[in-house]
């Protein structure tokens, strides 16, 4: 019972549901080789050992020959002949009580300031933890075994497909903004994706949820499948950039993920660490709190709230999540302590890189200005634990970090860049208002040269382009030829030359049927034709266009073309048919 199948015959079952499983079974015929993986049970680990002891000092003047470092714990032990004379204190024992007084609410220089005050005798309370096991359960084969009517025998769990995977965040956005999708060969402004965002300004959550020491689920009487396995769950939910395990060492034993349920009275009562590189954990609980009665702990990790999967969610949208639920909370959470230490060793939690599409320039000095365009990378969303800043490195040339400082969050940036975007268009109204009536014609009778059915084809428009403050951003190497932009005094000419001297290389989508004179239109499909036939699309556009092309995931490569003077542009025009 609770034998997980890998494999029947050599054809997987991981993943599948269960008529699946079913019918590959009984497809086997009279004998079936079967690879099962299962749950060893792990022997019981020694207790850990509470002791107290009592050091003395020798002379006044004398320390108590203890280091603490930061858990509260031993680090070092300066003075072995002071302490093995007086008690039997290793290092690594977790201090539980210093004197009367009780470490659990204590920081360390709190902790070094009762231990500094006291004179003679110092008390101490330790607990010593027992080495951690790190047998794992192996792989077994079973081979050759005889079916038997399978129909008959098996349990009733025809309700519970546990290993079938779910879609992730990352392939869900895929399907919607791929670039294999109908809507991106023609559709060059596809809303982007959005992350939780909620307003608030405190990076402390309403109190949180856990439970007694184990699933409520444990005490069902008829026997069922286990629940997946740690390694399952997050193997299924790695994300797909930077996401993961924290830490790489020896396979220890990892408690199973547990479910807590309570009502949110006030606020969650928890804080939490982390981010999307790493996952959400749980770092302070509130003494008191729901979250502390129902066993909530530094250390937990919080896989799922409510309905919402925490994989690749930054610090700033789990707090603001957590702040935002109203009355019942659930948690499915697993503790995950060495993973947590090595975040806290690390300073590690959110990792992304956005590219700006604003101006900015900062009130305060820790803030960094920015033009549209620069790309960051995003190492904390939520700055000193208050909700509105992120921390972030500049990225210059050759992807060097070149300085670090803070900038307005995505809710504020969204505001200033909207702030920016009516401000430009409503320079730009007033400007076109001013424009020539005959100039207006031009454009009509332009506009009028393209049917209805192809409007959203054209990739330039007299209007400013809309974009999301931050754009989340990845360095990739396209796998396609890209268009060329050229800008300048001298692209007219550049354009010709490339077009006239390599047409093996370079090709023009402006260019009417007869292949000679310019439209003035541009399509997309144009610009896929000319890129799948392996050659640059040679584009004369505006800025504006080159950011739509950016949005449909077309990338151009744009040269801006610049003369010394006004004499250099004249003799080079000039020489030129």
């Amino acid at each position: 019972i609770n034998d997980r199948l890998i494999s029947a015959n050599n054809i997987s079952l991981e993943n599948v549901d269960y008529a699946r499983a079913v019918q590959v079974l009984r497809d086997s015929g009279a004998a079936v080789q079967l690879v099962v993986k299962r749950r060893i049970v792990l022997p019981a680990a020694p207790e850990a050992q509470t002791l107290k002891v009592t050091l003395t000092k020798n002379k006044k003047k004398d320390d108590f020959g203890i280091v603490l470092g930061c858990r509260i714990y031993i680090k070092e032990i300066s003075n072995k002949a002071a302490v093995e004379k007086d008690g039997m204190l290793k290092e690594g024992d977790v201090l539980l009580r210093i004197n009367s007084n009780s470490t659990d609410n204590l920081t360390l220089k709190e902790a070094k300031k009762i231990i500094e005050s006291t004179k003679e005798r110092l008390q101490l309370v330790v607990r010593r933890d027992p080495p951690p096991s790190v047998m794992a359960p192996p792989d077994l084969t079973v081979k050759d075994i005889r079916n038997p009517d399978f129909s008959e025998t098996r349990p009733n769990y025809s309700t519970q497909n546990l290993y079938v995977q779910p879609p992730t965040r990352s392939d869900h956005q895929r399907s919607l903004y791929g670039p294999d999708t109908p809507d991106a060969k023609n559709n060059l402004m596809r809303s982007g994706y959005n992350p939780v965002v909620l307003g608030t300004s405190s990076g402390e959550v309403p109190y949180g949820l856990h439970d007694q020491g184990g699933s409520p689920h444990d005490d069902a009487p008829p026997p069922r499948p286990p629940l997946p396995r740690p390694e399952d769950y997050y193997t299924r939910h790695a994300p797909k950039e930077g996401q993961n395990s924290p830490s790489k060492g020896p396979s220890l034993p990892v408690p199973d993920p547990r479910f807590v349920s309570f009502k949110k009275e006030g606020s969650v009562g928890i804080r939490l660490t982390g981010g999307n590189e790493v996952g959400i954990f749980v770092t302070a609980v509130q003494p008191g709190s729901q979250a502390q009665l129902q066993g909530l702990i530094p250390g937990d990790k919080i896989l799922k709230v409510n309905d919402m999967d925490m994989a690749g969610v930054t610090r700033e949208e789990a707090v603001l999540y957590l702040m935002s639920l109203q009355d019942q909370i659930d948690l499915i959470v697993q503790t995950r302590r060495h993973d947590y230490d090595h975040i806290l060793n690390t300073q590690k939690g959110d990792l992304f890189y956005i590219k700006t599409h604003f101006h900015y320039e900062p009130n305060g000095k820790s803030e960094l200005s920015f033009r549209s365009g620069d790309i960051f990378r995003v190492v904390d969303t939520l700055h000193n634990g208050v909700v509105g800043a992120w921390q972030v490195h500049r990225i210059g040339r050759n992807n060097q970090e070149t300085q670090k400082g803070i900038i307005p969050n995505k809710a504020r940036a969204e505001e200033l860049a909207t702030a920016q975007f009516n401000a430009a268009k409503k320079e730009q109204t007033q400007s076109e208002s001013r424009s020539g009536f005959f100039k207006r014609r031009r454009n009509s009778r332009r506009s009028k040269s393209l049917g209805k059915d192809h409007w959203e084809d054209v990739v330039f428009a007299d209007s400013v382009s809309k974009f999301p403050a931050y754009e989340r951003v990845a360095l990739r190497h396209p796998g396609f030829v890209r268009p060329i932009v050229l800008f300048g005094p001298l692209a007219d000419i550049a354009r010709d030359k490339l077009l006239k001297e390599s047409p093996d290389k370079f090709a023009s989508p402006q260019l009417d049927s007869s292949g000679e004179k310019p439209s003035g239109i541009i399509r997309l499909s144009a610009i896929r034709e000319i890129m799948d036939r392996g050659k640059h699309a040679v584009l004369d556009i505006t800025p504006n266009a080159v950011d739509r092309l950016n949005y449909a995931q077309f990338y151009p490569v744009v040269i801006f073309l610049r003369a010394e003077s006004k004499q250099i542009v004249k003799e080079l025009r000039s020489g030129y048919p």
